[in-house]
């Protein structure tokens, strides 16, 4: 294990932090900590080739690893350590793409677009009053983008008190569980 005051900081998000050693070995890679865990990460293709992360970690540095490759592999090459942009905090859906009864396909700000299967969540949820309508493909394509990039249906949800509440689904959601897909997809 190199410690890690001989490596530089390149980059810091969602309790991740993110080193690249100087005289480091081949292939190249960088180092990830996080609360205890440590990891080598191949800049190629972002697989964990070395030690251990939470896979909900881990996605979010193979999602970093794909924004920055290029930046990753000038740094390794030529050892002009710099910090890196972050993960962003912020990832919102700018655009609904294509809407049916088992999926819908977005846009990010992030420009990924992203297919988030309906049915898993909504079995996952369907102790909610209202749910039910969920399972309606005339009422699914109601879906509406919302002020912080989720989506949403209005009026969906009834509290015990009679409430009436939207149901959501965050962009980070969207953004970790969804399936990547191409333009020629929607």
């Amino acid at each position: 294990m190199t410690t890690l005051r001989s490596m530089h900081e390149i980059s810091n998000f969602f309790g991740i932090v993110v080193y690249m050693f100087f005289n480091d070995y081949h292939p190249p890679h960088f180092k990830v900590t996080f609360e205890g865990y440590e990891a080598d990460i191949l800049i190629e293709d972002g697989s964990l080739f070395n030690g251990d992360l939470p896979v909900s970690k881990y996605k979010l540095v193979q999602a970093w690893t794909d924004m920055h490759r290029d930046e990753l592999m000038h740094i390794w090459e030529t050892k002009d350590f710099r910090k890196v942009v972050p993960l962003s905090y912020i990832i919102k859906v700018v655009e609904i793409l294509d809407v049916t009864r088992k999926y819908v396909d977005c846009r990010l700000s992030n420009g990924a677009m992203k297919r988030v299967f309906l049915r898993p969540i909504i079995d996952n949820h369907s102790h909610l009053n209202g749910m039910e309508k969920m399972y309606d493909r005339d009422y699914v394509k109601l879906v509406k983008l919302g002020k912080m990039g989720e989506l949403y249906w209005p009026n969906t949800i009834v509290s015990s008190s009679g409430d009436v509440w939207n149901y959501n689904i965050s962009p980070e959601y969207i953004n970790h569980f969804g399936v990547d897909i191409e333009e020629d997809d929607t």
